[in-house]
């Protein structure tokens, strides 16, 4: 399937994006620079700090499992949420696509704090967690990290979300600007982990040749499903910018 030179997202793509927190378009081959093209029509372009662009681009990361011994590891995240200003909108474009396995999986947070008991909410108000990289190229690149609202309000749609990431990510907790002791950290962090992915659906989408993907990283954790590949995935991926998290 030969790659689009212009390429542009159906109508309400976005906005399906922005409601539910991911978005598949079907049957769009992009390479490297049609998708930077295509996503810079969105909004400033962002790349991970401490992580290598693909070869020639300044802001495609190829995400692939092509010689590795091991599977590759992921647990559900929001994209590079450890910068003052996370990445709005993640894009995912099929370039290599295994037989079978290696689908991407999404969690609403709108819905995961939907489904939590009011007291768990009542008890974030005014709870941040520091967000720091992990598993990147150059940790040295990447930053101290950022402290970000637990309860995020959308900028675009009248919600609120559980904004967290990677457990490996947050390493510290405060409430009302005040740093939470090691021990309330540790009973405060994991708590919120678990809560993330408790009582929200979960959708799983099957890549196919030429699929694009979005995802809302405001909104939604995702991870990909390395459980069961059988061939090369590879996916070339582009973020734009995002706004400093706002607390709901």
């Amino acid at each position: 399937m030969a790659a689009r030179l212009n390429a542009a997202l159906p109508p309400g793509t976005l906005e399906a994006c922005r409601e539910q927190g991911h978005a598949a378009v079907a049957d769009l081959p992009l390479q490297a620079d049609s998708l930077e093209t295509l996503m810079a029509g969105i909004g400033p372009l962002v790349f991970t700090p401490g992580e290598r662009p693909l070869s020639g681009s300044r802001f495609v990361f190829e995400v692939t499992n092509r010689g590795r011994v091991a599977p590759p590891r992921s647990v559900f995240h929001s994209d590079t949420s450890y910068v003052a200003a996370p990445p709005s909108f993640t894009a995912l474009a099929a370039i290599e696509i295994p037989a079978s396995g290696g689908e991407t999986v999404f969690v609403n947070q709108f819905d995961a704090l939907d489904a939590a008991p009011a007291s768990l909410r009542t008890a974030l108000v005014g709870v941040e967690f520091l967000h720091v990289a992990s598993r990147v190229a150059d940790p040295a690149a990447a930053g101290e990290g950022a402290w970000h609202p637990v309860l995020r309000r959308h900028p675009d749609v009248d919600r609120v979300a559980l904004y967290v990431s990677a457990r490996e990510r947050l390493i510290a907790a405060r409430r009302h600007g005040e740093p939470l002791d090691e021990a309330q950290a540790r009973e405060l962090i994991p708590g919120r982990q678990t809560c993330r992915c408790t009582g929200a659906p979960v959708h799983r989408h099957v890549w196919r040749p030429g699929d694009l993907l979005l995802t809302d990283n405001r909104s939604t954790l995702h991870a990909a499903d390395h459980s069961a590949v059988d061939g090369v995935r590879t996916l070339y991926r582009v973020m734009v910018a995002g706004e400093v998290p706002v607390a709901g």
